[in-house]
């Protein structure tokens, strides 16, 4: 066990490995997390994974609505961390935050910064048809992910991944890297390398209404999409089903070729009734796999081609503009 102290702040999911592997590893003396919001159809208060993780550590929880405040970062001071770490918190620190740890904040972010700075790097990397990405620790400074780095790892992305698969998978490699930079920031062998801001690009948070297929793109860009914004916000297309105009969630998809074709995006040009059907983009064709009616559980392309009696002509159409 390492006699660091440290404070950790986080909120989604990223952050719940990170906070198993310290807490086993080195004295967690606080987490801090967002307050309980609102969520799910009926909108009841929940809290963050990582509140339902440190409950079962057993660790001490702390909410405050804005960390900053005086009266918090009294708090903070008072339980004398050596360390700072930040993962997916959700608000910005400022100086005086930054400088209740004796040593120094760091943050674990879900990239190879300098790009893809800022808060929905996963979702953004995936949209753009990136094939590699990974985990930084770097030192947090008043700027938003400009800190000095301590270490990176890399790794590839695979075509068909999701943006939760794909966080799942980083948050695993970013606890192991974060542990490791701790024992050598506790064994005084740690270094830290100035990012090139030339490099710098940035992942701002993805908006619902991004989410809008628009059936002229590639067929790759309409699954990085869907790819991206799963599970969160999720992407989304028009249909009407049963004589009815319904926003239509699309979870899953697959890109059969990538030739122009001469069909209409968004039309279905094949397959369907008893398996998956193909679905014209302005240059390839892609099935979705897996898709979502308003108020219904998620189904698979085949049984909604089934249940609907899905065939070729049948189109599905672009942002909610198009149905006003």
């Amino acid at each position: 066990m390492l006699s660091v102290r440290i404070v950790f702040l986080g909120t989604g999911l990223f952050a719940c490995e990170p906070l198993r592997l310290l807490a086993a590893s080195c004295r967690v003396v606080g987490v801090v997390t967002q307050p309980d919001r609102p969520a799910g159809r009926r909108l009841r208060m929940r809290g963050s994974p990582v509140k339902q993780e440190t409950l079962g550590l057993g660790l001490p929880l702390f909410q405050p609505r804005n960390v900053n405040d005086p009266t918090f970062v009294r708090v903070l001071q008072e339980l004398r961390p050596d360390l700072l770490i930040v993962a997916a918190y959700g608000q910005i620190l400022e100086q005086e935050v930054l400088e209740a740890a004796s040593w120094y904040p760091l943050n674990l972010h879900a990239s190879l910064l300098p790009r893809y700075r800022g808060a929905a790097p996963v979702q953004r990397v995936l949209v753009e048809g990136e094939t590699e990405t990974g985990v930084t620790v770097q030192r947090v400074r008043l700027r938003v992910d400009s800190g000095e780095i301590a270490g990176q790892r890399k790794v590839a992305i695979d075509f068909n991944e999701t943006s939760g698969e794909l966080m799942r998978r980083l948050s695993r490699m970013g606890a192991t890297l974060l542990l490791e930079t701790v024992k050598q920031i506790a064994q005084h062998t740690v270094t830290f390398l100035e990012q090139d801001e030339r490099l710098a690009s940035y992942a701002p948070c993805v908006e619902p209404s991004e989410g809008g297929i628009k059936w002229a793109m590639t067929a790759i860009g309409i699954h990085n999409l869907v790819r991206g914004l799963n599970p969160k916000p999720g992407a989304h297309t028009w249909a009407e089903i049963g004589g009815k105009r319904m926003r239509v969630k699309v979870w899953r998809t697959s890109v059969v070729d990538t030739d122009r074709g001469d069909g209409t995006p968004g039309a279905v040009v094949g397959g369907g009734k008893n398996g998956p059907f193909r679905v014209q983009a302005g240059e390839g064709t892609l099935t979705i796999d897996q898709l979502q009616l308003p108020g219904k559980r998620v189904i698979s392309g085949s049984d909604f081609a089934r249940g609907y009696d899905i065939t070729a002509g049948f189109r599905f159409s672009g942002g909610a503009d198009e149905c006003t």
